[in-house]
């Protein structure tokens, strides 16, 4: 009950942002969250339903990614589970994001490390009760 009123609640402090202003965008396990970015207006808050994706995905525009009880796990080998690039600036919210792995190059060797969020460029990302795990 607790985090049904905490999830109103945040739905509501971010349309008074505007940050949602652009649309929200609902998905339910099954639909594509990459399709849903690719198809989403700068600003546009997706909704994650409570469930489990299976997917690596990448963001270049500025978002709010939401979930209720969702699970992004890592569907590729060496990568992020999401990467935010260039100057997109994201928020993500109540997700658990586990699996990811990326390796950093380094001039004589590469370093093996976790990767739940990958931030590069001039991204910026902030995390709100969010669980990376087995990263």
């Amino acid at each position: 009950m607790l985090g049904r009123i905490f999830f109103v609640f945040l739905l509501v402090f971010l349309w008074g942002l505007g940050a949602s202003s652009q649309g929200i965008v609902v998905l339910r396990p099954g639909e594509s969250i990459q399709e849903a970015i690719d198809r989403a207006q700068t600003g546009s808050l997706i909704l994650l339903r409570d469930g489990v994706w299976q997917e690596n995905v990448r963001v270049s525009k500025d978002l709010v990614i939401v979930g209720e009880g969702a699970v992004i796990s890592s569907k590729e080998p060496n990568t992020a589970v999401i990467e935010v690039r260039g100057k997109a600036s994201v928020s993500l919210i109540g997700l658990t994001l586990r699996g990811g792995y990326a390796t950093e190059d380094c001039p004589n060797f590469r370093l093996p490390c976790g990767a739940g969020v990958g931030v590069l460029d001039d991204a910026e990302v902030t995390l709100i009760e969010c669980e990376l795990t087995d990263n």
